[in-house]
């Protein structure tokens, strides 16, 4: 699973339209828990089918890490239908973040940040 590049020009336009469910990551060059939590999703894509992930470098959009208030990385949000689901929290292990994802699409839209 090869994940689509965000940029601050097409975040929110390309996730306000999408029917699908979508994952977006924040990632950065030399964070090593976001090259395992690639490694960890890559091995998930079967139990993924469905559910296209994103990637946002975020050196290179800082005005999307201020908006969404990404203090850490890797960080993860969901969205559905258009609409902002909010943050997965999860450890990097598959079972894990799969349960994170569920309960994140299982509640109701919320307010982005």
């Amino acid at each position: 699973m090869t994940p689509t590049l965000l940029d601050e020009r097409d975040y929110y336009p390309l996730l306000d339209q999408r029917a699908a469910p979508g994952l977006v990551i924040f990632t950065g060059p030399a964070c090593g828990a976001c090259r395992r939590l690639k490694a960890v999703l890559q091995d998930m894509a079967p139990p993924l089918a469905g559910l296209e992930v994103f990637e946002v470098n975020a050196e290179a959009a800082p005005g999307l890490v201020e908006a969404l208030e990404v203090f850490y990385l890797p960080a993860l949000f969901l969205y559905r239908d258009g609409d902002y689901h909010g943050p997965v929290h999860a450890e990097l292990r598959a079972d894990a973040l799969l349960a994170g994802i569920v309960a994140a699409a299982a509640a109701p839209r919320q307010e982005p940040p």
